[in-house]
């Protein structure tokens, strides 16, 4: 209700592809009485996503401010598909989209319930937004100036001098007594400087140290790029060693905190 005006535009409907979040979606929507606005496929084979997005007049894409999204591949079929693009001005969407030229790119809820009352009611304005799209993408994702750009990246990394890595393990940074790197051990290394409070509390030595880091982990389930199940998170890893005690304690703390 927040993204639309039903009563400007009764007949809308929302065609929800995907199904991680299906359930969720399907009752809230039932929840605020739109359940009947909402057509909810499930998962669907890539090879037939193109299929749906020939029916689409538009394709909503709210995704949240911190959304840590970089080169969406889904905004890029859509685009080819010529599906006009609805979003906010988040860094990633800014850099895909043309505002009023390839797409619609809003600030903010208000913006975004306007931008598809001028979709819905400018149907030629669409269909040029459309084209646009479409053509704008074919030209600019293709494997051509995929490799293009990547040879920019590597010659630009080559430039570099070469310098020696070792592991924080190996260096007897958490633990010098240690014989065996875990699964955990493999976490903390991929944060880096950014995985200071799971540090402390798989070093933590005293009772208080244990609820000093637990706290800062709790904080840490609020922020949207450590909920994710994906990308690298601790519930990403938990989900594949999920023997590893460590892993499996800080997921438990993290969705526990968001219950």
């Amino acid at each position: 209700k927040e993204i639309i005006d039903l009563d400007t535009i009764p007949h809308v409907k929302f065609i929800v592809v995907g199904g991680l979040k299906q359930k969720e979606i399907e009752a809230e929507a039932k929840a605020m009485g739109i359940g009947d606005k909402f057509e909810f496929t499930g998962y669907v084979p890539k090879s037939t996503l193109k299929d749906y997005l020939k029916t689409f007049d538009v394709f909503g894409y709210p995704l949240a401010q911190y959304h840590y999204g970089t080169c969406d591949l889904v905004l890029q079929i859509a685009m080819a598909s010529g599906v006009v693009p609805i979003v906010f001005n988040n860094a990633m969407e800014k850099l895909f989209i043309k505002n009023n030229k390839t797409g619609i790119v809003v600030k903010d809820k208000k913006g975004y319930v306007q931008a598809i009352i001028n979709m819905y009611n400018n149907i030629n304005w669409r269909k040029e937004l459309s084209n646009n799209a479409k053509e704008d993408a074919i030209k600019r994702f293709t494997l051509e100036n995929l490799d293009n750009e990547w040879e920019k990246v590597f010659n630009e990394v080559l430039k570099y001098s070469k310098v020696s890595r070792k592991w924080e393990v190996s260096r007897g940074r958490w633990d010098i007594n240690k014989k065996e790197i875990t699964y955990a051990d493999v976490f903390l290394e991929s944060l880096g400087h950014y995985g200071g409070a799971f540090r402390y509390n798989y070093n933590a030595k005293t009772f208080a140290d244990l609820i000093f880091s637990q706290k800062r982990i709790e904080e840490l389930a609020h922020i949207p790029s450590w909920q994710t199940e994906t990308k690298g998170s601790v519930h990403n890893y938990y989900s594949y060693f999920p023997d590893d005690k460590h892993l499996k304690n800080w997921s438990k703390i993290m969705k526990e905190e968001l219950k």
